[in-house]
């Protein structure tokens, strides 16, 4: 969840782009109980062929907090 909530806060990107996550970093902090599980992300740097992206994960705790670069790529 928290890779492909970076991967789309990373969407800054233009027409014919799209972006890979190339490094990933996550900190598991607690077990994820409860119904649901939300997601946050900002986006901490914004470049022209790699994006960083922070992502956390919560119940009604944070579980989880990750760091994920994204490289931004022209499709073919």
């Amino acid at each position: 969840m928290a890779d492909h909530s970076a991967g789309t806060a990373a969407t800054l990107i233009g027409p014919g782009q799209y972006v890979l996550t190339v490094e990933f970093k996550i900190n598991l902090l607690r077990p994820a109980r409860g119904e649901r599980l939300n997601c946050r992300v900002q986006v901490l740097k914004p470049g022209k062929s790699l994006i960083v992206v922070e992502s956390e994960v919560y119940t009604q705790k944070l579980v989880s907090k990750a760091t994920v670069t994204v490289a931004v790529l022209e499709k073919p």
